[in-house]
């Protein structure tokens, strides 16, 4: 119990504020990628953090990329592992900016002004969180696709 309440407060401390930082302030944060990929107009970065792997997705704004979505794992000896209640709800709010968000179901949050949704899906036990910018950024692409069809 000890161990888990130590992990939800690293979490929150190394977690506050990540969604929509720039590049540079999310390699500061998490350190040097262990993966990187470009492509479809946005950059994905993959790291490993307190038992955790991290992946951010930028999204261009202004030319400077911008994190736009995060999906957290817990990691151990390369296998994935379910995410308790508390460290979901400790993440949640920090990327909500704050207690402002609201649960809709088990396994979906929203913050109040609607601007960033968080789910959780048990299958692949992640949790990945979004900004309405990368919602459309991918929206985006999907009727690109389809147009091209």
């Amino acid at each position: 119990m000890v161990r888990c309440i130590l992990i939800v407060l690293l979490l929150c401390c190394t977690a506050h504020g990540r969604l929509r930082e720039s590049y540079q302030q999310c390699m500061r944060r998490y350190g040097h990628p262990v993966h990187k990929v470009d492509a479809l107009g946005a950059l994905a970065t993959q790291h490993i953090k307190n038992g955790y792997r991290i992946t951010c997705v930028f999204i261009p704004r202004d030319n400077n990329p911008v994190c736009e979505r995060i999906i957290f794992e817990r990691f151990e000896r390369g296998v994935v592992l379910d995410m308790n209640d508390e460290v979901k709800q400790a993440l949640i709010g920090a990327s909500m900016d704050g207690p402002g968000w609201i649960q809709f179901g088990d396994q979906l949050w929203a913050n109040r002004a609607n601007t960033i949704a968080a789910e959780y899906d048990p299958t692949d036990n992640r949790l990945m969180i979004s900004s309405r910018k990368y919602e459309t950024h991918q929206q985006e692409l999907n009727s690109r696709q389809i147009g091209d069809f």
